[in-house]
């Protein structure tokens, strides 16, 4: 798990968020990274930016 950061959403925040995500399409490989860090990824870096 990685350290807190304040664009981190919680797990019930990521709950609500999960229903406007898409799913995951058939075939392929399955998912090795949870969608919760993928999501907390993604808004760190468009809080924080890439320095």
């Amino acid at each position: 798990m990685s350290k807190a950061d304040p664009s981190h959403r919680t797990r019930a925040q990521y709950e609500v968020l999960s229903a406007l995500l898409p799913a995951a399409k058939p075939g392929g490989r399955p998912r090795s990274v949870d969608r919760w860090e993928i999501l907390n990824a993604m808004l760190y870096v468009l809080v924080e930016g890439c320095r």
